[in-house]
């Protein structure tokens, strides 16, 4: 049976509220955290034809023992030789139709993303800005990933402050510190741009995709970039800039 996201967002709010109640924080990421942060534009997943999938979070590694006890708890059968040695990185859990994925402190995938005191900004799901720089971060963007850039530039605003919107100013001081993202994203950029055509999408919806992407360039180039910065850019993308990522055989 495919799950809809409105039984994967159940799901995953019944999770992070009893690991709450355990004294752990634990927050949705992914395509259900993208389904929970979209109100206004969320006609887009049935145009696009962007379906669910599994549950993701990311939680605090001084957190990972009471996840562990919260996920046994709940009746999750979990991968026995990834949880008992890397369980404080990185926990996988299976349910009956799907899997349950859970990092600790940092997504890491083709570029790091730490979530170190950014978790409290928002519930259930990590803040907006987080959502979009995990599908921007990625090297070789499949066609989900697109889809779910779309949602987020679309349903969202650029501004310079967390909440319901993207928060141009924190990405581009994270992304003035490490040219490799700063290159991934906006090559990335330009490729969602460039794949717009790609999409039933309306003369609106592409016209605030366009301004909300040229937003982001623009602020995301004026910010001053760091020393190291500058002397990786020396090098570009003649050496290899992202990390490889290895998927656990599942």
């Amino acid at each position: 049976m495919v799950r809809s996201f409105t039984d994967l967002t159940e799901e995953g709010l019944r999770i992070v509220n009893e690991a709450e109640t355990r004294g752990a924080i634990l927050r949705v990421i992914g395509g259900a955290a993208i389904w929970l942060h979209t109100q206004k534009e969320r006609d887009l997943f049935d145009i696009l034809q962007r379906p669910a999938g599994d549950l993701d979070f990311v939680g605090y590694k001084k957190n990972s023992d009471i996840v562990k006890k919260t996920m046994t708890e709940l009746g999750f059968q979990p991968n026995q030789q990834l949880n008992a040695f890397h369980g404080q990185k990185r926990q996988l859990w299976y349910t009956a139709d799907g899997q349950i994925d859970i990092v600790f402190n940092i997504l890491e995938m083709c570029h790091v993303i730490n979530f170190e005191k950014r978790l409290e900004l928002d519930k259930p799901t990590v803040p907006v800005s987080d959502l979009f720089l995990s599908k921007i971060q990625i090297v070789n963007l499949n066609d989900k990933d697109v889809k779910d850039i779309l949602i987020l530039l679309r349903e969202h605003g650029i501004s310079d402050a967390e909440g319901d919107s993207i928060n141009s100013t924190y990405i581009a001081r994270l992304l003035a510190n490490d040219w490799g993202f700063y290159y991934t994203t906006t090559v990335n950029l330009q490729k969602v741009r460039d794949l717009l055509p790609n999409y039933k999408l309306s003369p609106d919806d592409v016209g605030d995709l366009n301004v909300k992407i040229d937003l982001l360039r623009k602020r995301i180039d004026e910010e001053p970039k760091s020393f190291g910065w500058k002397m990786r850019e020396k090098v570009g993308p003649k050496k290899r800039w992202y990390n490889v990522v290895e998927e656990v055989i599942r």
